[in-house]
């Protein structure tokens, strides 16, 4: 089962619960044949937040709907940390993206898959989650 840290509060404008995030996360880790004995922290941001660590750490200057910072996984751990999701919702509800695609699409980032260094590996690994991103 996984263990999803929510570090602050759900803003309203989400429309998921901590229950639906959860179950998102463990079904989509499950689907992917993944070990869900993990944890997945989501942070929710505001857009000069999430504006300045999408320049800090990837050079962009502008917000964006999600960052995903993976953790290395330490063999032999029982629990690992997968890594940190952080999800602008004003950026989401701006783009009209699904709140579910957006964690999905972090999650796929999370377990190391890339879109744009291979395209094909990602959308099968989408497909399978039902991830439209």
């Amino acid at each position: 089962m996984a263990n999803v840290n929510i570090t602050n509060n759900i803003p309203s404008s989400w429309h998921m619960s901590r229950t639906d995030l959860t179950n998102l996360v463990e079904n989509s880790l499950g689907k992917l044949n993944t070990d869900t004995n993990c944890i997945v922290e989501i942070i929710f941001a505001t857009r000069p937040t999430i504006q300045r660590l999408n320049r800090q750490f990837r050079n962009k200057d502008y917000p964006t709907d999600i960052l995903s910072f993976p953790q290395i996984r330490i063999p032999g751990e029982q629990l690992c940390l997968l890594g940190s999701l952080v999800v602008c919702p004003a950026v989401v509800r701006e783009k009209r993206e699904s709140p579910a695609d957006v964690i999905k699409h972090g999650l796929l980032h999370l377990l190391g898959y890339d879109h744009e260094t291979n395209e094909s590996l990602w959308n099968e690994k989408a497909n399978i989650i039902n991830c439209e991103m």
